[in-house]
């Protein structure tokens, strides 16, 4: 079985120079978060839902937590002002402790202030009505 080095720890093995130094934000960047609650009555299909506060240009997203009860057979989308799925499309959401921190590739390092709008967090209800409680962490590093 080989081992193998991804691009970071690749660098760090040989050592940085001027050539392979990691993209600030990329490495010992300092981690923040926002968190946000909302309750879901009856919240149609469609309606977005802006989480946190805005964030900051230059910031980059490292990830999520999302959880919910048992929302119905309502889906989620985790997006921001200028894609609605951004981080995370369809989060099954029809059972008590749905959750998730899987984020779609594109939205992981995902650098704010790329796009009109992106720094608004947003969850968007998906396929029918929703109710009952989520909760969102946006992990981001500050650079």
């Amino acid at each position: 079985m080989a081992t193998l080095y991804g691009v970071n720890y690749t660098k760090y093995n040989t050592g940085p120079t001027e050539d392979n130094i990691g993209a600030r934000g990329s490495v010992s960047g300092k981690l923040s978060y926002i968190r946000d609650t909302y309750e879901f009555d009856s919240t149609a299909d469609g309606t977005v839902i802006y989480m946190g506060h805005p964030l900051n240009a230059g910031d980059r997203i490292q990830g999520f937590i999302f959880s919910s009860d048992d929302l119905g057979d309502a889906t989620i989308d985790i997006g921001d002002g200028d894609s609605a799925s951004r981080y995370a499309a369809d989060v099954d959401t029809t059972s008590a402790a749905s959750g998730s921190t899987a984020i779609l590739v594109d939205g992981c390092d995902y650098v704010v202030g790329t796009a009109d709008d992106d720094e608004i967090i947003t969850l968007t209800v998906d396929t029918a009505a929703a109710t009952g409680t989520a909760k969102l962490t946006i992990l981001y590093s500050r650079v």
